[in-house]
């Protein structure tokens, strides 16, 4: 049986640019409209559009407004339509309906809620297909989506009515039914660029985009070739937003040009799928009470006039000097707060006790790491405040106008990873960000198109030297370009074949890995093994338990035999078939294996006191050491070049627990963490860790626990690696607008456990389901199956957004693990 973990397979692309992109918004009641004037094809079209999503939804736990995205409806006056949209229920559809029959409404479980890149949606209709989920399909990245909440089937054959006929009215977000092309009903608050519509084909999104070999995202395929692989047909267009005075100029050369309505021409946006810019980030914001409201693409924000409200921007740094502006279009009572913050500490909504952050504040003083002093001169509304963070130096200057604050003397901070920050107190206010993509602010200025020291960007005044617009473009080359050269899940079902089994696909051999069982009897153990220990029937340890290597009976259940280029070997255990096959391949179970690259066979390394057997994976922060113990304190030499931040250790020999250290703890590298158990931070005791933390070099064991004489051991040590891994805390809110964290990634993995009361260590990742909202969650302290049924959390482009009032986001401090899908340069929204 061969596994093969991803759903597209990767080409080779040539660099595509997307220059410009159109800003919808429904408090001014933006859309574009027009009328065929021949009929086009009943049966066949369809529908290719990249969408930035701006918008919030109450329903799901997030501040501010309802959103409703029509991608394109067709309309006669008389309740007969049909659309494409995300909805608010933030799902992807298509309808087809009139006041007496509902002909296909299909939605899909997948959420779109992610606000910090861009989505690929394509919608191909061809009704005269004989199988009906042929019919109308809908791809999300590339993805053809196959799990809906509704899915009524088009009949074969079927016309579809109200689309492309004469005298019908098609347009481009609005929905009229029931508003009147009122604001309630816009596409709201959101981009979308390189628009087709293909009359009388249905086409695959795989015409319009494809998978980058190098990044492994999905990326819009160069316009020429899409217009050389398809006919647009008599209704069909092409819209490219080039045209800053005509929005809904087409240009496909069938002259199907749209009307633009609400719109100006500083609507047309810089922020594209290809140069993706920096907004506010709606599910990261925190309010004390009520909500505030983002419009503009998530660059404007109202403040509401209750309590305390904080808003953090969607892209975080930790090196390079970067520059961006905020206009203040009306303000009054409490004191505004301009700045940056720690990526990682926004979850309290008083900017006061956010610590590292440094603000420049409306009464001119400057907010630094919770103390006030003398600053500048103070600002109201029509000023604009401008933004130098210089995190090669580790400084911050602020500017009024065009003016160094503080005659240009640049105020320290702390080094970390930093995102913008808006915070103010109980007063209504509202201001307008610009991270480079429009020095309008939204039309409150006169554009000035000033640009970066890389040519890149659209400020109001010019960036100080160096100093960069916050886009993808900007941002650096990650040095793992491919998460899964290094990390990659797979899962299967099984089929009851006796007999060895291999899994299949991954880019690398891997070195260390454990599994779940999912569901279906599959024997529910986690079972882990690693290159150093090698492989063999009794070579198994569990995390769910304190057994001693080769305690799980993986000799009589199934067990790893090897690993291979690109996967792993399972071999029959001793009941022979049937229950010789349970850990891997039950007929029906459903399996995942997590799996991670290390160094290969395993070295001597002699930093420590105790030699140890290393294989170490440096560039990915990750490597495996065993060890024998000598019941004394002792260092351990681990072969990474920084010092672990997460290891977990545990004794071969005897049953006895898991023991995790990391730097979170209350009394950090004194205190400890059971793996296999649900246990709150250990008993401040040096017996673990020695009451020491790592170095570049080694890693330090108490005389009893980690260290018993003559008793084998294995640890496994992380570090974070930017783009790719992250090791940290958050604060959990406990209500389902839960804890926003950021990771800098769109994640592969997360794993997640409070340090403050007993709690599960809960494990998720992208390929069970693989969608928001169905991101599935086992536990690897225990064997129960999977829970399908709770919305824990969304994987987005940038982190991981809590969604339950439970784990992992009751109100304590939780310690996650995360490795990535793909660095949010190169991530698409998910």
């Amino acid at each position: 049986m061969a596994i093969f973990p991803g759903s597209a397979i990767p080409s080779g692309v040539s660099a595509y640019t997307i220059d410009y992109s159109c800003r919808f918004d429904a408090v001014r009641n933006t859309y574009l409209s027009d009328t065929p004037g021949s009929d086009g094809s009943k049966r066949k079209f369809t529908v290719s559009a990249w969408v930035k999503l701006g918008g919030t939804d109450t329903s799901v736990g997030m501040s501010g407004r309802l959103f409703r995205s029509i991608l394109l409806r067709g309309y006669d006056g008389d309740d007969n339509n049909t659309t494409i949209q995300m909805w608010t229920t933030l799902d992807f559809f298509s309808r087809v309906s009139n006041s007496v029959t509902n002909y296909g409404n299909i939605r899909t479980e997948a959420k779109l809620r992610d606000y910090s890149s861009w989505y690929h949606v394509v919608v191909a209709i061809d009704t005269e297909q004989a199988a009906s989920g042929d019919r109308c399909k809908q791809y999300i990245n590339g993805v053809l989506q196959t799990d809906f909440s509704a899915n009524t089937i088009i009949a074969e054959d079927q016309d579809i009515p109200y689309w492309a006929i004469t005298s019908m009215s098609r347009d481009i977000g609005r929905h009229l039914e029931g508003e009147g092309g009122t604001a309630g009903q816009s596409f709201d608050n959101a981009y979308v660029a390189e628009y087709y519509y293909i009359d009388g084909a249905q086409v695959a999104a795989s015409v319009f985009g494809e998978t980058n070999e190098d990044t492994n995202q999905w990326v819009p395929i160069d316009n020429s070739d899409v217009q050389d692989a398809v006919t647009f047909g008599t209704c069909g267009f092409y819209l490219d937003f080039a045209d800053s005075s005509d929005l809904g100029k087409d240009v496909s050369g069938q002259g199907n040009h749209f009307t633009s309505s609400g719109f100006t021409a500083n609507d047309q946006m810089i922020d594209t799928p290809t140069n993706n810019f920096a907004t506010m980030n709606p599910i990261a914001s925190i309010a004390a009470s009520n909500a505030s409201v983002f419009s503009e693409g998530n660059l404007k924000i109202v403040f509401d006039s209750s309590g305390q409200q904080l808003a953090p921007g969607t892209i975080g740094v930790s090196s390079g000097k970067w520059y961006w502006e905020g206009y203040v279009v009306s303000k009054s009572g409490d004191t505004q707060y301009f700045g940056v913050v720690n990526s990682s500490s926004p979850v309290d909504v008083n900017i006061e006790n956010i610590n590292p952050a440094c603000s420049y504040m409306s009464d001119g003083q400057k907010k630094l790491n919770g103390s006030s002093s003398s600053y500048g001169d103070s600002y109201t509304t029509d000023d604009i405040i401008g933004l130098a963070l210089n995190l090669d130096d580790n400084e911050v200057t602020f500017y009024k106008n065009d003016t160094a604050q503080d005659s240009g003397t640049a105020i320290s901070i702390t080094a970390d990873t930093y995102v913008s920050v808006i915070g103010r107190g109980g007063s209504t206010s509202t201001w307008v960000y610009n991270f480079g993509s429009d020095s309008s602010f939204a039309g409150n200025k006169t554009a000035q198109g000033n640009q970066d020291s890389n040519g890149k960007g659209d400020f109001y005044y010019t960036p100080p030297t160096d100093y960069l617009a916050l886009c993808t473009d900007n941002l650096p080359d990650p040095e793992i370009a491919l998460p899964t050269d290094h990390f990659e899940t797979i899962i299967w079902t099984g089929d009851g074949t006796s007999g060895a089994m291999s899994t299949t696909g991954l880019s690398f051999q891997p070195d260390f890995f454990f599994q779940g069982c999912r569901a279906g009897g599959g024997g529910g153990a986690h079972l882990t093994y690693d290159a150093v220990r090698g492989f063999g029937d009794d070579k198994e340890i569990t995390t769910n338990s304190t057994y001693a290597q080769g305690g799980e009976n993986a000799d009589e259940y199934g067990y790893v035999s090897g690993v291979t280029s690109d996967g792993v070997t399972y071999a029959q255990g001793s009941l022979g078939a049937g229950s010789g096959i349970v850990y891997y391949n039950t007929t029906d179970a459903k399996y995942v294996l997590w799996n991670w690259k290390a160094g290969g066979t395993a070295v001597s390394n002699t930093d420590g006191t105790i030699t140890s057997s290393v294989s170490a994976n440096p560039t990915a922060g990750f490597s495996i050491a065993s060890y024998t113990g000598t019941g004394s304190a002792a260092t351990i030499g681990h072969g990474l070049s920084e010092a672990p931040t997460y290891i977990m250790v545990k004794n071969l020999t005897d049953t006895y627990n898991w023991f995790y250290g990391g730097p979170s703890f209350t009394n950090g590298w004194s205190d400890w963490m059971h793996w296999n158990k649900t246990d709150e931070q250990g008993n401040n005791s040096a017996d673990a860790w020695n009451s020491t933390a790592p170095t570049a070099s080694v890693f330090s064991v108490g005389s009893a626990y980690n260290s018993i004489s003559s008793k084998d051991y294995i640890a496994y040590c992380f570090h974070s690696v930017e783009g790719y891994s992250k090791v940290g805390s958050y604060e959990g809110n406990g209500d389902l607008d839960g804890a926003f964290v950021y990771t800098g990634f769109r994640p592969a993995f997360v794993m997640t456990k409070s340090i403050d009361s007993s709690s599960d260590w809960q494990m998720f990742d992208n390929k069970r389901v693989g969608y928001n909202v169905d991101n599935y969650e086992l536990e690897a302290n225990d064997s129960a199956a999977e829970d399908t049924s709770t919305e824990f959390i969304d994987i987005v482009s940038n982190g991981f957004k809590n969604r339950d009032t439970t784990d992992p986001n009751v109100a304590e401090t939780y310690i996650y693990i995360a490795f990535a899908e793909s660095p949010f340069k190169y991530s698409n929204a998910r």
